[in-house]
């Protein structure tokens, strides 16, 4: 279709819409065949080093061509066309890189990881293409979200919301570690200490600032994520004011 509707001003002449002419273009032996090759190629060839992706399931094929031989060598076209989810298709997708600069050329290696970006990027971001039963769900607390560390009155709730049981004892702590204990989620208190720099890792950036600012702390940061590394450590003694470096990841 070159052309999708002939418009007189805003009045709609006529409208084209395409008309298969073919429904099939194999048979659906030869389709399976060819899907089931694709998905090997992933699963178990070439590709299995740089495509094959532990959140969405990719079918294709690698692609290598010598587009020039010089006197310093070859030049090539590295590709990979495929699919995904490989058992359900939604997207299509072909990466094609020109003249790989270094080492590695081959389809595989070049335009392989490439694609497979593309597709785990696209798959958080539809949520149509993972049916989660969540009633089946709840009662393993072992597949629950998983904190290194937060504030109770954050995760509580969405524990709860999922039908997980919660035992936090007689804790008020404000930030805590939720542990699994015994079929259910088991709230193990971080207590504040002050006058003493806090323990930040495993924190979000909002929450360490939360913490710091309350603290009398000015923090520096860098990165995204959560926090893997401060500077004072934990535990040593500041006055207001100081401060403080993290690093996210």
């Amino acid at each position: 279709i070159l052309v999708r509707e002939i418009r007189n001003r805003d009045k709609v002449i006529e409208n084209y819409r395409p008309e298969p002419l073919v429904e099939n273009i194999v048979s659906p032996r030869t389709l399976k065949w060819t899907s089931e090759i694709m998905k090997g190629t992933v699963d178990s060839g070439t590709a299995l080093l740089f495509v094959r992706s532990p959140k969405v399931k990719i079918a294709g094929k690698t692609g290598t061509a010598v587009l020039e031989k010089t006197e310093d060598g070859k030049k090539y076209q590295a590709s990979f066309a495929g699919y995904f989810p490989a058992d359900n298709p939604k997207y299509s997708c072909i990466v094609v890189v020109q003249e790989p600069q270094g080492d590695l050329v081959y389809g595989a290696q070049v335009a392989g990881p490439v694609f497979k970006e593309i597709a785990e990027g696209i798959h958080s971001l539809d949520m149509d293409l993972e049916e989660i039963d969540y009633a089946a769900k709840r009662a393993d607390y072992t597949n629950r979200p998983t904190f290194l560390k937060a504030k109770t009155s954050d995760y509580l709730p969405m524990y709860q919301s999922l039908g997980l049981a919660t035992d936090k004892g007689q804790s008020t702590a404000q930030w805590s570690e939720p542990m699994a204990g015994d079929g259910k989620i088991v709230v193990r208190a971080k207590p504040d200490e002050a006058h003493l720099i806090p323990d930040l890792k495993g924190l979000s950036l909002s929450d360490a600032l939360y913490i710091c600012e309350n603290a009398g702390l000015r923090v520096k940061y860098e990165g995204s994520g959560t926090v893997y590394r401060q500077v004072p450590e934990k535990r040593t003694s500041y006055s207001p004011g100081k401060t403080i470096y993290i690093n996210l990841r």
